[in-house]
């Protein structure tokens, strides 16, 4: 049996914190919760030089956030003007992890967890009363790919284009989903008794991580996309959750209590899942 991986911490703050996504310089991009605030920070893959990526505002709320596949533009959701009730999908143009042009692109109303299609040309995100959405880059040609009930979240696209994965209560609980674009071929890809959400499709489009909490405890697992088993990564008694995959496929990122706080870590699942 291999046992497995030693995630390695990377924040010491405590803070709640939620939805990390590598940059394409190796850093990691993850928002921290600190109260009312909600604010995006960026990090080095050591840990080292954590700061705010956009400057401070009190009513400036920033999560979820989404690399273009080109690296030069960063979409995420955004609550300008505290506490007003619109909650909006923002964009950046990002130069040396710079922000410039900061803008709403789908607003108003409640839209949310952006992706971009490999191509480009899309975005998936969660709009009004929680369903999977799609949108041009541009934030038109708005359209629902499913009429699902229940809530929806977290998209992200296969590398390849051919699927969006997704999280979805429809079924009752939450389960991990993949379907086409065009709303055919649903199919469940988490296989557990309990909660399983946040997905994150791996860099080379062979598997999903999410986080899993069920009568096995919690922990991130990664299931094959085309359909199989889940490969533990990690266990706890505690919270794993928020997993993403490093650009090179040879880290997971994820946020866990395990250490009493809500912090960031870093696990290697290679050696696992060449099994």
């Amino acid at each position: 049996m291999i046992a497995l991986p030693i995630p390695r911490k990377l924040t010491q703050t405590r803070h709640q914190k939620q939805t990390p996504v590598s940059c394409p310089g190796g850093e990691v991009i993850y928002a921290e919760i600190k109260g009312a605030h909600i604010r995006l920070r960026v990090i080095a893959a050591d840990g080292s030089g954590d700061r705010l990526l956009l400057p401070e505002r009190d009513d400036w709320i920033q999560q979820h956030p989404a690399w273009s596949p080109d690296g030069r533009r960063l979409a995420f959701t955004g609550n300008e003007g505290f506490r007003n009730g619109q909650i909006s999908v923002y964009i950046c143009e990002v130069d040396g992890l710079r922000c410039t042009g900061v803008r709403p692109l789908i607003t108003p109303g409640q839209n949310c967890w952006p992706a971009w299609s490999p191509d480009g040309k899309r975005l998936a995100y969660i709009g009004v009363s929680h369903q999977l959405m799609l949108a041009d880059a541009d934030g038109g040609n708005r359209r629902r790919p499913t009429s699902l009930a229940g809530i929806q979240f977290h998209p992200n696209w296969t590398p390849d284009g051919e699927w969006i994965v997704f999280a979805s209560s429809h079924a009752g609980y939450f389960q991990v989903y993949k379907i086409r674009p065009d709303g055919r071929e649903l199919t469940r890809l988490s296989r557990g008794d309990g909660y399983e959400s946040r997905p994150a499709v791996s860099p080379d489009g062979r598997w999903v991580a999410y986080s899993t909490r069920g009568l096995d405890g919690s922990g991130v697992v990664a299931a094959p996309i085309g359909g199989g088993e889940p490969i533990r990564i990690t266990a706890t008694d505690a919270l794993d959750d928020y997993p993403s995959w490093s650009r090179d496929g040879s880290r997971l990122h994820f946020v866990s209590t395990r250490d009493g706080g809500f912090e960031l870590y870093a696990v290697d699942p290679r050696e696992l899942l060449q099994r």
